[in-house]
């Protein structure tokens, strides 16, 4: 009886049973072809992904941008102009780096030309940092000011050395160039210095010249200064 009703309706279409069949087979095997084609595409590029993905995830997690970040595009540009950053520490406290420039020097480090960093200090102190070329380390995230260095802080101390890094996650800052600094009640000049316990505390090392003045200003008892040998 099924026979009878395949036949008619194939003859019905005008077209022989064994035709349609034929066709009915051409148009699965077609769907089948398609899916493992689609299958390879998608295993591959999973693949290449997984493969690459370690590579991608260490580089962004270096960085922990939260913001505008164009640091990202060094990867595939190399060299770009007027980078920023913008990040945290490890307490979630932002922190800015831009440059005139930055370069992807090596597979952890971006080299800067004019480097600035602003950083809020544990005690609330803000401080600004600047000079002619910087190092940023991905993995440490250390940042290497070199040449022409300044620091001025918002309690009214301003410093210039040759040299000075930056721990932006413990916001520790130290120096081992000669450094000429002055405030509101007092200038200095060391062979270098520390910036330690947050902020706290700032340490001259080696030969020192402390010259006091009258004036104190209310922010200056925020900081403290010492000399070590």
């Amino acid at each position: 009886m099924n026979s009878i009703k395949n036949k008619l309706y194939a003859s019905l279409k005008g077209k022989p049973l064994s035709q349609e069949l034929q066709q009915q087979h051409q148009r699965r095997s077609e769907k089948i072809i398609f899916l493992r084609k689609f299958s390879c595409a998608v295993i591959i590029l999973m693949g290449v992904t997984l493969i690459a993905w370690p590579q991608i995830e260490k580089f962004l997690n270096s960085i922990e941008s939260q913001g505008d970040n164009s640091f990202k595009h060094l990867a595939v540009q190399n060299r770009i102009q007027q980078p920023r950053m913008h990040s945290y520490d490890k307490d979630r406290r932002p922190f800015n780096i831009d440059a005139q420039s930055a370069e992807q020097v090596s597979s952890e480090k971006i080299g800067l030309e004019q480097p600035f960093s602003k950083h809020i200090l544990h005690n609330g102190i803000e401080i600004e940092i600047n000079g002619d070329q910087g190092i940023f380390h991905q993995n440490t995230k250390f940042l290497n000011y070199e040449k022409n260095v300044k620091l001025k802080t918002s309690s009214g101390y301003e410093f210039t050395t040759d040299s000075a890094s930056i721990d932006t996650n413990g916001k520790s800052i130290e120096g081992s160039k000669p450094i000429v600094g002055k405030g509101p009640s007092s200038e200095i000049v060391a062979q270098g210095f520390k910036i330690e316990n947050e902020g706290n505390k700032i340490h001259f090392i080696g030969k020192s010249t402390l010259i006091l003045n009258a004036s104190e200003s209310p922010d200056n008892k925020k900081v403290g200064l010492s000399h070590e040998k």
